[in-house]
């Protein structure tokens, strides 16, 4: 069992139905698929009184006083209920008492109509009333809960979903979250910032450590500012949004942002000496610490001075003095959001020693959300490690289509070896294995006789495997040789700055780095997501530094960059430092194709007006700030694709020699576009002066892009309904006969979707019966009844898991609704004294089809699975072993040999 609680999420919707359309039919359906991950929060709550069950059926910590809440539906007024219900009755076979009982609930709701409980009620609205009221539930047994809205997840802060908490713990959470600092209802507060930056110990931590704040030293954060040619982004008079060049802007990089130095003894105290990094999370406190010999450099610095290290002194941004030989961590007020709201305790220093004093009645302990980490996407022959590319990275480079086949050339190999060789196969089913999946079942099995690969079910789970695979390929996600690595910006520059001291000797300069992972000498190509435009493309010179070698104990998941008089930041897509990643590929193809971009297109930068607007501290303008964040996050993937749609349109009059203002006019779109994306994504903590949706229809609308899309559209689109929109490339274009034919656009990603599908189909092979994979069983000990309910139970389980695939829209609960309903009825089907042969026979009666014990494909997956899960051994054992011959012919071989070697 872990460390996280699980929490009921539901819709607001549901809440509004159980509470003001009380009946039987919205009774609170009490899925725990919602969760607390393991953080300060939750050892916080559970240390004020929160409420936690065990459950031994779903292994699990379950409370019921804390409920996420969604707002993606609307409530139905009364009339669309009734259709809906009437609906249901005529096209679903329904037991008689059941449809009797819909009957009256129809009646009920037309009896009741003009009451203003079945009005309907706008998603935005219905925030708004129960984020000011709450809400009571009836769990039965008398027994409500009343609960009032509390504050946003750290997993899902930028979703517009929140938490509602138990009435009688809200107080003591919210004062503490809040450092202590009584702010209710004051309207001289950033809230948007406030609402970001309480939530910050909600994050889920992999650890904890202690570090005394007294032992930190916090120093000024540091600007470069240079001139140079960028596009601006700003909105016109008419509010629209438009991007200007400015060939001497004054671009403003914040070196340290985010970022901050911990000693390596403190690595080293919780045995993460192999780790370079840590993200860690306190009170309005959130930096990326990087592993590094502070106290040997301040040594060696005191030495180098003549000064006695045990006298020597430094100063903080206060000018207030702290030993040397104190310093175990330095950072900046970037890194300390407290530091924001000072003016609640009269200064900056006063919230420095305010905070320190609160950190320290938490017993100083910090949590740690992340280290650095390798790769899990394999390595290439020459045992380089591999990650993958985004469809957002290639098609903002000139890639052409025979480039394209040598980049995508590992994938199209690794294909076809799926497809045609068992054992890559099988590595595939291990190293994509979870607990929802059937994947070490289907190894297991083909461990004991690998004739299962020729049976119908296992060539219809490699058929749906390979394909899900090539859509994920199709969707830009190739592999190369490289990986991610988490940004430090100018680590030498920040150390010396720490001691008041300017040292450019060892600095960075330009698009240099430092990292171990690709040889030193050579330039790559680096990404970081979001990823817009030709203008994001990096190309870097690895460059080795004794300095950093000597004082910073990094990874090779780990990069030190620079921002000193370059413009990194914007080439970035607006990074910081706060555990920032960006990958980095070795590859002379991508190379070629970016130094096309690299320095030949203009950043783009945003000068768009931050919202003026105060808001007060209350439950009606969280709901205010919500709706918008709400609306902002819904908005980021039609902006990402839209920018997607300019880029294909440029490519592909580029490809076609075609030249003019046209092409200008795109690369302004895919400039808005960057912006907006980095506004949407931003919105969770800062508002902007802009209307999202009058942009995207403004986008939409022009008439640089045509009605129809680029085919890759078809596998990155998230609406079905856009299914068949795709451009074509034919001579009778836009005749009604072609209208529903695919073609490509010529740019990067249309063409990898080309190769992709011109992959040969897999070889063909004899299919073979799974009966004739079983041993043979008596009869005597198969108990008829238990075998006929233990199949009615795999059905169900087949229906509740097909549910949640339908019905759930995010992964994580989807995921916890898989999980929750196949242990509901492993648990069930445990209950029964299950024998070899009953498991044998109900396999045997299920795949040779016999009319009584017919189910589908994907539950005779389950099937196996769910005997596989009870019991691995007697589940085996009901399977022929081909394994005899092959140790037959071992022993053969063996007989050769010399006895005395086989003595020896």
């Amino acid at each position: 069992m872990n460390n996280n609680v699980y929490i009921m999420s539901l819709e607001g919707t549901e809440i509004y139905e159980h509470q003001y359309r009380n009946d039987d039919n919205y009774s609170i359906k009490q899925k725990y698929i919602g969760m607390i991950p393991y953080s300060l929060e939750l050892r916080k709550l559970r240390e004020v009184g929160l409420k936690v069950v065990e459950s031994k059926k779903y292994d699990k910590l379950m409370t019921r006083d804390l409920i996420n809440v969604k707002f993606d539906w609307k409530v139905k007024k009364g009339e669309k209920v009734i259709e809906g219900l009437r609906e249901k009755i005529e096209k679903q076979e329904l037991k008689e008492e059941y449809k009797e009982k819909l009957l009256e609930f129809i009646k009920t709701i037309n009896s009741e109509i003009e009451d203003e409980r079945w009005n309907g009620i706008s998603s935005k609205k219905l925030r708004e009333k129960l984020y000011t009221e709450g809400f009571k539930l009836d769990f039965g047994n008398g027994k409500k809960i009343e609960y009032v809205v509390y504050k946003r997840t750290g997993a899902k802060s930028r979703t517009g979903q929140v938490l509602f908490i138990r009435k009688q713990l809200k107080n003591k959470m919210i004062k503490w979250s809040r450092l202590g600092m009584n702010l209710g209802n004051r309207n001289d507060i950033d809230y948007p910032s406030l609402l970001a930056y309480e939530s910050l110990v909600s994050s889920s931590i992999e650890d904890i450590i202690k570090i005394n704040p007294d032992n930190i030293l916090i120093v000024d954060d540091v600007k470069s500012n240079f001139k140079i040619d960028a596009n601006v982004v700003k909105t016109n008079e008419q509010g629209i949004l438009k991007s200007f060049r400015n060939k001497e802007y004054i671009m403003e990089n914040d070196l340290y942002d985010g970022e901050g130095l911990l000693d390596s003894s403190y690595f080293k105290s919780i045995g993460k000496t192999d780790k370079g990094m840590m993200l860690l999370r306190q009170h309005m406190f959130k930096s990326c610490v990087f592993n590094t010999n502070i106290q040997q450099f301040l040594k060696d610095h005191a030495n180098k001075k003549g000064i006695d290290f045990n006298t020597y002194k430094v100063k903080n941004m206060f000018g207030e003095e702290m030993y040397a030989k104190d310093i175990h961590m330095i950072i900046t007020p970037n890194s300390l959001k407290a530091l924001k709201f000072s003016f609640i305790k009269g200064s900056r220093p006063k919230m420095w020693n305010h905070w320190k004093k609160k950190v320290k009645e938490d017993d100083s302990i910090f949590g740690i959300c992340k280290f650095d980490k390798q790769s899990k996407r394999g390595k290439d022959q020459e045992g380089n490690i591999l990650n993958q590319t985004s469809y957002q990275m290639l098609n903002s480079m000139p890639i052409s289509y025979n480039d394209m086949k040598k980049l995508s050339q590992l994938e199209v190999n690794y294909i076809e070896k799926l497809k045609n060789d068992d054992s890559t196969y099988i590595e595939f089913l291990k190293d994509n294995d979870n607990e929802v999946n059937s994947n070490m079942m289907f190894v297991d099995i083909y461990n004991r006789n690998n004739n299962i690969v020729n049976t119908k079910v296992f060539k219809n789970k490699r058929k749906k495997d390979i394909h899900n695979y090539i859509s994920h390929c199709k969707r830009g996600k190739i592999r190369l040789v490289g990986d991610y690595c988490t940004i430090v910006g100018n680590p030498v520059s920040f150390l010396y700055h720490s001691i008041g001291v300017d040292d450019s000797k060892y600095k960075l300069k330009e698009n240099e780095v430092y990292t171990t992972l690709h040889p030193f000498g050579l330039e790559y190509v680096a990404f970081r997501n979001p990823h817009t435009s030709p203008s994001n493309v990096l190309v870097v010179k690895n460059k080795n530094n004794d300095f950093i070698s000597k004082y910073f104990n990094l990874s090779e998941n780990i990069i030190c960059v620079n921002a000193i008089d370059f413009p990194l930041q914007r080439i970035l897509s607006g990074s910081d430092y706060d555990s920032d990643t960006l990958i980095l590929l070795s590859d002379s193809i991508l190379l070629k194709n970016a130094k096309k971009c690299f320095g030949k297109y203009r950043v783009c930068v945003n000068e768009v007006d931050t919202d003026s607007r105060q808001y007060i501290v209350d439950p009606i303008n969280m709901a205010k700030i919500d709706n918008i964040l709400s609306e902002s996050q819904r908005n980021i993937g039609t902006v990402v694709n839209i920018g997607q749609f300019y880029m294909s349109t440029y490519w592909d009059l580029i490809n076609n020699h075609t030249i003019g203002d046209k092409l200008n006019r795109l690369l302004e779109g895919i400039d808005i576009t960057t912006i907006l994306s980095e506004i949407a994504i931003d919105s969770a903590k800062r508002m902007y002066e802009v209307d999202v949706d009058k942009q995207i229809r403004e986008l939409k609308k022009s008439d640089l892009i045509e009605k129809l899309k680029p085919i890759f559209f078809k596998s990155v689109s998230e609406n079905n309904k856009n299914k068949n929109k795709y451009k074509k490339k034919s001579k009778s274009k836009g005749t009604k006969k072609n209208e529903d034919k695919y073609g490509i656009y010529n740019c990067p990603v249309d063409y990898l979707n080309t190769i992709l599908d011109d992959i040969d189909m897999a070889q063909s092979r004899e299919t073979i019966k799974m009966e004739k994979m079983l041993n043979s069983h008596s009869n005597i000990n198969i108990k008829a009844r238990q075998r006929d309910k233990i199949l009615s139970y795999v059905e169900e389980m087949g229906n509740g898991i097909r549910s949640a695939i339908e019905n759930i829209i995010d992964e994580d609960e989807r995921y916890e609704e898989i999980d929750n309903v196949k242990k509901e009825y492993i648990d069930k089907i445990n209950k029964f004294k299950i024998k070899e042969e009953t498991m044998s026979d109900i396999v045997f009666r299920v795949f040779t089809n016999k009319k009584k014990y017919r189910i589908g494909f994907k539950d005779k997956t389950e099937l196996l699975n769910t005997f596989y899960k009870l019991d691995k051994e007697m589940f085996l054992n009901i399977f022929k072993s081909n394994k005899k011959k092959e140790l037959e012919i071992i022993r053969e071989n063996v007989e050769t040999v010399d006895k005395d070697i086989l003595v020896s």
